[in-house]
């Protein structure tokens, strides 16, 4: 019986795919290391590893303190939070007022951070809400357009996103924009 080029060619196909699973198979199993060369020498380095192991499973584990640092970045963190809450349901009061609060934080903890640079953005940001609240039809002040514009000139923090929707496109503040 004489076959067909057709037929050969699905023949071949089918052993090379066979071959090429069985290839792939092969190489995801896990291999197994050599022993290290220290290990023909008689050293234990595994037995060393487990008894170090052991002897610090032993000791009590202390957490990691808090410190002063830490609970600054958590207050600075919920003074964010509430402000972005606050700009959201165009609370501009609250705002104003927690943004004294993290002028406040800023000055008592003298680290260097760009918690002041965060702040002016989203000073930015209601100074531009007011204007527009002030004048919906008309333009911002200039010196509020340059200031945003220098904004996002020198800063790549989380608010200069928001500073470019708000300031200089005039649509509202979203937190996920």
């Amino acid at each position: 019986m004489r076959r067909s080029p057709k037929d050969l060619c699905l023949v071949g196909a089918a052993v090379l795919g066979i071959a090429w699973g069985w290839l792939r198979l092969r190489a995801d199993e896990p291999s197994r290391p050599s022993p290290p060369r220290h290990a023909a020498a008689g050293v234990d380095v595994l037995g060393e590893a487990r008894v170090a192991e052991r002897s610090r499973a032993d000791q009590p584990r202390t957490p990691h303190p808090i410190t002063s640092a830490h609970e600054a970045m958590a207050q600075r963190r919920e003074l964010i939070s509430a402000l972005v809450r606050a700009l959201e349901d165009q609370n501009h009061e609250r705002a104003q007022q927690l943004l004294s609060e993290a002028e406040e934080v800023e000055g008592a903890h003298a680290q260097a951070s760009t918690f002041g640079a965060t702040v002016l953005g989203y000073h930015l940001i209601l100074d531009c809400l007011r204007a527009r609240d002030a004048s919906p039809s008309g333009p911002l002040p200039s010196e509020l357009v340059d200031a945003s514009r220098g904004y996002l000139d020198q800063h790549r923090l989380p608010p200069r996103r928001q500073v470019r929707r708000v300031c200089l496109e005039g649509r509202p503040f979203a937190r996920r924009a």
